[in-house]
């Protein structure tokens, strides 16, 4: 990951959260459905985890 371009990304967009999932790489909602649909979940309802990042 690049994640000095993601956090570059990430504060260039109003209101954006960067969120680095440990272990997930491009289509982790394939990966490992039921983390992806929380983390969506959490990032729709704004109860976002203590792992978030930016």
């Amino acid at each position: 990951m690049n994640l000095p371009a993601a956090r570059a990304i990430a504060a260039a967009m109003a209101r954006s959260v960067l969120r680095v999932e440990n272990g997930m790489g491009h289509l982790w909602n394939v990966q490992d459905p039921v983390r992806f649909n929380r983390a969506m979940r959490e990032a729709m309802s704004g109860d976002y985890p203590n792992n978030v990042a930016g």
